[in-house]
């Protein structure tokens, strides 16, 4: 399929209309006429990954960070970025960026994950500008779960080896609010929904001060830890919609750059 086309199909089934102001979403390298027959997925492009592109022959990569989120005032292979940029350039490799507009779209990355914790009677979590653009979701577990059973669970579910708790007093997991990546923002938004729990990463020191013992139990299961389902959750939508045309791959590369230990 032609590049043109394809983004024509992503801009529709992604609404990159929806991302945040802030955000730099949709086609942010490619050459319209080039011919895309193998997609790679990924949480974000780095060396490993665009080296893994190159092997696998792909000329699109679709990832949920954007490369380029800043304003770039040159690419040259001085530094880490530029080298990047110039790699995926000098082989005709396109990147299309799926990011908070993913977050929000119905069947895109929040509504994964809580399916992926059997959630039920799922709401849209903290809205931002209009009804639609609602980011996270929370709603309710199958059955009530101690907070050592729901620990378990989320594990299990994320596929995580660990997890970190912002302890609000909470001994009995019922509802259960979710922003993937960085969401204590949203913190508040679940607390006044009436969770039990709410899961998501990258949670500074004094924001876990800020929230402990008031009556909400927080747990960081980490930014990668998150969003690293992107991949399956990206994967199926596009295999369903345009696997007919087009080769959906996910990377393997790309790896959580924190280690437990």
């Amino acid at each position: 399929m032609q590049l043109e086309q394809l983004k024509v199909n992503l801009d529709e089934l992604l609404k990159p209309s929806l991302a945040y102001d802030w955000d730099n979403v949709g086609l942010s390298i490619g050459d319209k006429t080039a011919y895309v027959n193998k997609v790679l997925i990924t949480l974000e492009i780095n060396e490993a990954v665009v080296d893994e592109a190159i092997s696998k022959d792909v000329k699109l990569i679709i990832s949920h960070h954007p490369l380029i989120f800043r304003p770039i005032k040159s690419i040259t292979n001085f530094d880490d970025k530029g080298s990047i940029l110039l790699k995926l350039i000098k082989n005709s490799i396109g990147v299309y960026v799926a990011h908070t507009n993913f977050d929000i779209i119905e069947g895109g990355l929040n509504d994964y994950i809580s399916n992926l914790l059997s959630l039920n009677n799922i709401n849209k979590l903290a809205y931002e500008n209009s009804d639609i653009d609602a980011i996270g979701r929370y709603g309710e577990l199958k059955e009530e779960m101690s907070i050592e059973e729901f620990i378990m669970f989320v594990k299990t579910k994320l596929n995580l080896s660990d997890l970190r708790i912002v302890d609000g007093g909470n001994t009995k997991i019922r509802k259960v609010g979710i922003v993937t990546g960085s969401g204590i923002e949203y913190a508040s938004n679940a607390f006044e929904a009436g969770c039990d729990a709410y899961l998501t990463g990258d949670i500074k020191y004094h924001d876990a001060q800020d929230w402990l013992g008031r009556g909400m139990n927080i747990f960081d299961v980490g930014h990668y830890g998150s969003e690293i389902h992107f991949k399956e959750n990206m994967l199926r939508i596009l295999r369903d919609k345009l696997g007919e045309e087009v080769d959906f791959v996910v990377s393997d590369a790309l790896k959580d750059p924190f280690r437990a230990v």
